[in-house]
């Protein structure tokens, strides 16, 4: 914990007084001295710092009616990469009602992936792709030059299962992870669990990084969208 200087923790008590409520002042001060002390003996989990709290139960989200509000910039790139390399075919794993795939990547094959609602919701607006609900999905019957897993990851319960779901996908010859970085969204001091309630932990960048690593070959890692604290990471098959 040498990070925790005299400065960082001045640091972070004008962040938090600056917000001009001390009831949250006093209670974020409480969380984040409960994480150095849980930090002691409490293991990381997916790569996430120790002492950090996951959520146990969440709730399910749908973002039917969203439209491109969120990852807007995560389906551009991945529209730019399929045109550098002139690949063909998607699997969008986590594409809720489908409308950044079929906007930002339509005249490419693409296969979503997703519960219902949402993918019901695909099927109805967007019938000339392929939805598949995620209890359905066998990812070693679909190959695609291109995954996408746009701020899916903190929504799931076992991220090390869904690495590996993911990745037996065949022929694949990039994937692309986005998530909130919590640093970004919350501050260097928080401790967990996320205020959102659809999210089981976030992972900083350079967690994130460590725990992807673990799976396949990390080509770069960026804060795509820095005002929506949205980070991405790209692998790269060798």
């Amino acid at each position: 914990m040498g990070w925790i200087t005299e400065e960082f923790i001045e640091k972070v008590m004008t962040e938090m007084k600056s917000k001009g409520n001390l009831n949250k002042l006093a209670s974020a001060i409480v969380r984040f001295v409960s994480g150095l002390v849980r930090s002691v003996y409490q293991p990381s989990k997916y790569a996430i710092k120790r002492g950090y709290i996951h959520h146990a139960v969440v709730v399910q989200h749908d973002d039917r009616g969203l439209k491109d509000t969120f990852q807007k910039e995560v389906y551009e790139y991945a529209a730019t990469l399929m045109a550098k390399h002139q690949w063909h075919t998607i699997v969008d794993m986590g594409c809720g009602s489908g409308y950044k795939s079929a906007h930002y990547l339509g005249h490419y094959k693409i296969t979503g992936v997703d519960f219902s609602p949402a993918i019901d919701q695909a099927r109805l607006d967007f019938p000339s792709y392929e939805w598949i609900n995620a209890d359905e999905f066998v990812p070693a019957h679909h190959a695609a030059d291109l995954i996408i897993c746009a701020d899916v990851i903190e929504h799931v319960e076992d991220p090390d299962q869904f690495m590996k779901h993911m990745l037996a996908i065949r022929d694949w010859k990039c994937l692309m992870i986005s998530t909130p970085e919590r640093n970004k969204r919350r501050g260097r001091w928080h401790y967990g669990p996320p205020p959102n309630p659809a999210h089981y932990r976030e992972w900083s960048m350079e967690e994130l990084k460590r725990f992807v690593a673990g799976y396949a070959p990390v080509y770069s890692t960026e804060l795509i969208n820095p005002l929506q604290g949205t980070q991405l990471i790209l692998c790269m098959r060798e």
